[in-house]
């Protein structure tokens, strides 16, 4: 009998604190949970790099919660989760991981014009490394939920420097939701 598949899901877990809240967006991953059937296995692909070992894949061992961020309150770092191993499927990622990088990876670096490896480059270090560093800065210094305002920037910065680097046009839609994310800012942090 054929199983059916679950779908494909990208979420975005926005502010560490949705562990610990009750909020639409924990109600709605918590009705989310309820109405699909329980998975087999669960693969996660993240962004966070900057934690210890790069690429994890298991299908023998759990793995253990880890917290890579700093600041928040007790509550957060209370909150575990090791799911069980998925072997079978730790065996048919690991199968399709190692043709996807090999595909054609060589063809694919040499091809690069220095257009490229400048924005390579460039969304490397200020996109990852340095807006990291900063955010984390950030926290240390303003708190958790103050900072994470902050990331609304991303957008405005990014459609700023497509128009700056590479000639993009910027339209009335562009500018007018650049006014409502600097305008919402403002009213989060203005003092009160």
């Amino acid at each position: 009998m054929k199983a059916d598949k679950l779908p494909a899901l990208f979420i975005g877990h926005g502010s560490p604190m949705n562990a610990a809240l009750d909020n639409p967006f924990t109600r709605a991953m918590g009705a989310l949970g309820k109405a699909l059937p329980r998975p087999r296995a669960i693969l996660c692909v993240s962004a966070h790099w900057l934690t210890e070992g790069e690429l994890r894949l298991s299908g023998s061992a759990p793995f253990e919660t880890i917290y890579d961020f700093y600041g928040f309150p007790d509550e957060l770092y209370r909150i575990t989760y090791a799911p069980p191993p998925a072997g079978e499927a730790a065996r048919a990622t690991a199968a399709l991981l190692t043709p996807a990088l090999l595909e054609n990876i060589t063809g694919l670096i040499g091809g690069f014009y220095l257009r490229d490896w400048i924005g390579i480059l460039y969304l490397g270090f200020f996109g990852t490394v340095l807006g990291f560093f900063w955010y984390y800065q950030g926290i240390k210094a303003i708190g958790p939920s103050r900072a994470s305002v902050f990331i609304n920037f991303v957008p405005v910065s990014g459609v700023f420097f497509g128009w700056l680097m590479l000639d993009e046009a910027v339209n009335l839609s562009l500018l007018t939701g650049a006014a409502l994310v600097l305008s919402g800012v403002y009213l989060t942090n203005r003092p009160r």
